[in-house]
């Protein structure tokens, strides 16, 4: 259980796991709203989106 110390639930260090494990190609593929679930993801797309314009 010691691995979740840092983690309020066992659910969301799995989350997170999950979550780096995943490429920056699989976080495109992604719609925006599910992949936001940190802010470096958040500022990633927030580059994206000026790269666009």
């Amino acid at each position: 259980m010691s691995q979740y110390d840092e983690y309020s639930t066992p659910s969301q260090a799995e989350g997170e796991r999950l979550d780096e494990d995943m490429d920056e190609v699989q976080k495109k593929q992604m719609h925006p709203q599910t992949t936001r679930t940190t802010p470096s993801q958040a500022e990633g797309e927030r580059r994206a989106e000026d790269d666009e314009k």
